[in-house]
């Protein structure tokens, strides 16, 4: 199955059940993992297919968050 299939696939099953995993398991399509904010892991959505990693630069991405918390506290 290519990456964009697997993709439209995940969006499908999200916009039917709130889930990119959907109600049944798809053995061709890996688990997207729930988002937690321990063992953070995120899908990483490359040529190669999909599969669950720890998030890239955490650390920078908490600085986007405090940043765009504060510019939103401006409003």
């Amino acid at each position: 199955m290519q990456i964009v299939w697997k993709l439209l696939k995940y969006w499908t099953n999200f916009a039917k059940c709130c889930n990119p995993n959907g109600e049944q398991s798809d053995p061709k399509l890996p688990a997207w993992p729930l988002f937690k904010n321990e063992n953070s892991r995120v899908m990483v959505l490359t040529g190669e297919g999909p599969h669950p990693a720890p998030v890239p630069s955490e650390a920078a991405m908490k600085v986007l968050d405090e940043y765009f918390a504060w510019r939103r506290s401006q409003e």
